[in-house]
């Protein structure tokens, strides 16, 4: 069900509508979207731009004779590069439903799917969501290309260190919140 206006919601409901929005936003999720540029994939090889530089010497100190007139000394420089990233692949949505499920089920949250969702329990999957896209969610760029395009949002799936710990709820005990009367 998608969340509208007046419905009541669900935990399954929120955690499907995060999952469509990290599809949404990250530029991997199944296939690459065409606005992510090739040297923003793994295996991508190139040349950089070579650069050929001619240095004339003429030195003033020595006799101007035919040899030593005119030196030209010419430098060029190729480099060649290949992008090898793990970060630079495509993800299965599966992958993402798979991982947010996983994670939020550490967090005490993986029974209530099915449960209407609470303000306290709102704020909790809200802030356990923004731990798992802070870790998940990484911009790519590349100084490759002259293009000012040349960077991208990826889901970076497999283990990564959570930046935030938010508790497992427990929205029975309110013992350790003030009442309205700041007690």
């Amino acid at each position: 069900m998608a969340i509208s206006t007046n419905n009541v919601i669900t935990y399954k409901d929120l955690i499907d509508a995060s999952v469509n929005a990290i599809c949404t936003i990250c530029d991997n999720i199944d296939t690459f979207k065409n606005t992510v540029p090739a040297e923003l994939k793994k295996g991508y090889s190139g040349n950089a731009s070579s650069k050929s530089v001619t240095y004339t010497d003429r030195a003033s100190t020595q006799p101007k004779t035919q040899e030593n007139q005119k030196k030209n000394v010419t430098i060029t420089a190729y480099a060649k590069y290949t992008t090898d990233d793990a970060i630079l692949v495509t993800v299965p949505r599966t992958t993402v439903q798979s991982e947010l499920t996983a994670f939020l089920n550490s967090k005490g949250l993986g029974s209530k799917s099915n449960s209407t969702i609470t303000l306290r329990g709102l704020l909790n999957v809200v802030g356990n969501l923004a731990s798992f896209i802070s870790a998940k969610a990484v911009v790519v760029s590349s100084d490759i290309s002259e293009k000012s395009s040349s960077r991208a949002v990826f889901y970076r799936s497999g283990t990564v260190t959570y930046p935030v710990e938010v508790s497992k709820p427990d929205e029975t005990d309110l013992s350790s919140y003030p009442d309205s009367m700041g007690n």
